[in-house]
């Protein structure tokens, strides 16, 4: 398994595979029925495609989104995002795009318009996390809704999946994904272990030495 994501409400599993003699495949799973509901196979790559990776998947179990590993070979590729529709029991692309695309040729600048973590609000907006910053995109239209600057080494839902967590080496931030605002934000080395409760009130942070 190369990559995996829960929806925010739990009940759907997206997972990714990819073999260098089999190809790739794209799966999502109902957790609450223990099925296969829809997947999409990749052929066997002949050279430095890029290797697609799960990112997220949406509350309605309709929408899945995917990336790509990082590959030195390919770092425009590597900025593409794409979100499928289940259709039945595959799975079919809707929409193909570079979010973070800013027009440099230069490597350093490219790796920056990575999406590294992705987050389904609902079916119809979406989170993407790339250089230093969260973006929430409205699918109906297109275009993005709110930007936050944050720097994040893991980023995970809280709760019901209205507030986002963002922890770095610098500092830990709460974020309510339905307007943008940041409700907590702390100076502090959140790189290491965190753990939420299950109401989503209480973080436990691994500083290092340290736990907070």
């Amino acid at each position: 398994i190369s990559g995996s994501s829960a929806s925010p409400n739990g009940e759907w599993m997206g997972l990714s595979t990819n073999d260098a003699f089999e190809g790739g495949r794209v799966v999502l799973v109902n957790l609450k029925a223990g099925e296969l509901v829809a997947s999409h196979e990749f052929p066997k790559p002949e050279g430095q495609e890029q290797k697609p990776v799960i990112r997220a998947v949406s509350p309605d179990g309709q929408w899945v989104l995917t990336g790509f590993e990082h590959n030195g070979f390919d770092r425009v590729g590597a900025m593409r995002v794409t979100l499928w529709k289940v259709e039945g029991e595959a799975l079919q692309p809707a929409i193909i795009w570079s979010p973070f695309d800013t027009g440099s040729k230069e490597w350093h600048e490219q790796d920056k318009s990575r999406v590294t973590w992705a987050g389904f609000v609902d079916s119809k907006s979406l989170l993407l996390q790339a250089s230093g910053f969260v973006v929430k995109w409205d699918l109906t239209t297109g275009k993005p809704t709110y930007q936050v600057g944050l720097e994040s080494n893991s980023i995970q839902f809280l709760g019901d999946g209205s507030k986002i967590l963002v922890a770095s080496h610098q500092a830990l931030g709460v974020v309510d994904v339905t307007v943008g605002k940041i409700l907590f934000y702390k100076n502090i080395n959140a790189s290491g272990s965190i753990d939420v409760s299950p109401d989503g009130k209480r973080i436990l942070v691994h500083t290092g030495d340290n736990i907070d």
